[in-house]
């Protein structure tokens, strides 16, 4: 079985991260940081479906 790699995953991580923080310091760009991570995600969970 090969290990498929995910071109975004390491993207996804970094942005939900920085995205809980800046939730407790400034609502908007961590809600928008969320949004850009949760798009990237379903996309990159397609790709990993579709292998």
């Amino acid at each position: 079985m090969q290990k498929t790699r995910l071109p975004n995953a390491t993207a996804v991580l970094v942005l939900g991260i920085s995205s809980i923080s800046q939730c407790c310091c400034y609502a908007i760009p961590g809600i928008a940081t969320r949004i850009i991570a949760l798009i990237i995600y379903r996309k990159d969970k397609i790709l990993y479906n579709n292998n």
